[in-house]
């Protein structure tokens, strides 16, 4: 997958394989991954697990609240909401 960024330079994105990890370990506490997603994840991982969540789901995660040790409070509307259902 490649996606030009903010800067206008060309990035390269994650397989079909590492999006599922990473989406994953997003969804990983929920009991349905369609539901709206509350997550704490590492900053580090916000980009690619950003992309997990709209590949997966059509929504976007937001940064709720910053945390000690790099760690950031997302959140994203999640595939029933994004579809209408």
């Amino acid at each position: 997958m490649i996606r030009i960024n903010q800067n206008d330079e060309i990035a390269t994105f994650a397989t079909q394989g590492a999006l599922k990890e990473k989406f994953d370990e997003l969804t990983n506490y929920m009991d349905n991954w369609k539901d709206p997603i509350v997550s704490v994840i590492n900053k580090k991982d916000y980009e690619i697990m950003n992309e997990a969540c709209i590949h997966f789901t059509g929504s976007t995660l937001k940064i709720e609240s910053h945390y000690q040790n790099n760690l950031i409070l997302v959140s994203a509307d999640g595939y029933y909401l994004t579809i209408g259902a």
